[in-house]
């Protein structure tokens, strides 16, 4: 796992290889939808899926250009708090006394680390209306509003997990846990 030292903690950066793999996807969807928009002769449906996938192509590649290539995506950890910045949105700031425990949950063979805490609505109000909704959709499904993925990040999930769950123990309240 790949760490940089900041000046009160760690940062734990964005794979710059994994956002070079996204920003080719990106490229080939466009080239794709390009082919569609422009070759599909008299099927008007076509053309139209091919102009949609244009526009969420020139989205994607723009988010990932910025994020990526620009060190924004990235965790941040201090003895008071960790910061989750993601591709998209503002970064979330969850302070250590506020987290409760860890656990998994797997979408698709991806894993994803949940981030229980003591009172999700303090942090569903930092979030801009969209979000908020999918935050608490993801308190449904997680039980909490807060999951980090490894899979942007420069180090497996697995060493995402022993790290968060060594700082949860060192920075917060002495009761780290890992539920099943």
């Amino acid at each position: 796992m790949t760490t940089i030292p900041t000046a009160d903690g760690v940062r734990i950066p964005a794979s710059k290889w994994k956002g070079a793999g996204i920003f080719i996807l990106a490229l080939l969807f466009m080239a794709l939808s390009t082919w569609l928009a422009v070759f599909a002769n008299e099927v008007w449906e076509l053309k139209l899926v091919g102009y949609i996938g244009m526009a969420f192509s020139l989205l994607g590649i723009g988010a990932v250009g910025s994020a990526f290539f620009s060190n924004r995506v990235h965790i941040e950890i201090t003895p008071a708090n960790f910061t989750v910045s993601g591709a998209w949105g503002k970064p979330i700031t969850i302070e250590w006394a506020d987290v409760t425990g860890f656990s998994e949950f797997e979408v698709n063979r991806n894993k994803m680390l949940v981030v229980h805490l003591a009172d999700n609505e303090k942090y569903i109000e930092q979030l801009s209306p969209i979000l908020q909704k999918i935050a608490k959709a993801n308190i449904g499904l997680t039980g909490s509003p807060v999951s980090v993925s490894a899979g942007i990040y420069q180090c497996t999930h697995a060493e995402l997990k022993e790290f968060m769950l060594a700082c949860f123990e060192k920075y917060g309240n002495h009761s780290a846990t890992l539920a099943q």
